[in-house]
């Protein structure tokens, strides 16, 4: 998934000039973010299920997936990919033990489109619905008495696996750090995951 990058470099381009050098247009902080929050809606429309999970192996010349399993681990990195982006606006880009003024230096919010009137935040919200979509659907497959999914999320005969439970935890337990934790995070006015 594209969009961790491109929000890091949005947000890397709207650190003051001295950080950074002179960004062309199509490189600026706006179009990056917009890219990054496209990429992924426009993403869940051709690949989301109506139920909120993720299907894989889709083939754009035929319109048509070649294979319409639900993959855990595929689910997992969409969670996993939204999540970091989202940590990108709201955590520092330079900590205080590396900017020359030791102070942390974040995200200009503005420059992204996502301040309090910002153009883009409706294409946040339509993002992090997406996440919690993701999130549910992919929690109502967890193995009775256990924490673990099959590899194909609706598919009994498929391998159990862990690796989608390490991603939905970490994606739940940084939702809810930055909910609790993160002044900047909360000011994007999306609400609580419970």
């Amino acid at each position: 998934m594209l969009s961790p990058f491109l929000a890091s470099a949005a947000a890397f381009r709207t650190l003051p000039p001295s950080y950074r050098p002179d960004t062309p247009a199509p490189y600026a902080p706006h179009a990056l973010m917009e890219k990054a929050l496209q990429q992924i809606d426009l993403a869940a429309t051709v690949l989301e299920k109506a139920t909120g999970e993720w299907a894989h192996i889709y083939d754009f010349g035929r319109r048509d997936f070649k294979r319409a399993a639900l993959w855990g681990v595929g689910n997992g990195w969409v969670c996993a990919g939204i999540i970091r982006m989202f940590n990108t606006l709201a955590c520092p880009i330079l900590s205080a033990s590396e900017s020359p003024d030791q102070r942390d230096v974040y995200p200009d919010l503005d420059q992204l489109g996502l301040g309090s009137n910002g153009d883009l935040r409706p294409l946040l919200r339509a993002v992090y619905d997406i996440l919690l979509n993701t999130l549910r659907a992919c929690l109502r497959h967890k193995l009775p008495g256990t924490a673990l999914f099959h590899d194909v999320l609706d598919d009994p005969h498929s391998f159990v696996e862990t690796n989608l439970a390490q991603m939905l935890a970490y994606t739940i337990y940084r939702l809810l750090d930055l909910h609790a934790h993160s002044a900047r995070f909360r000011a994007l006015g999306l609400p609580p995951l419970f």
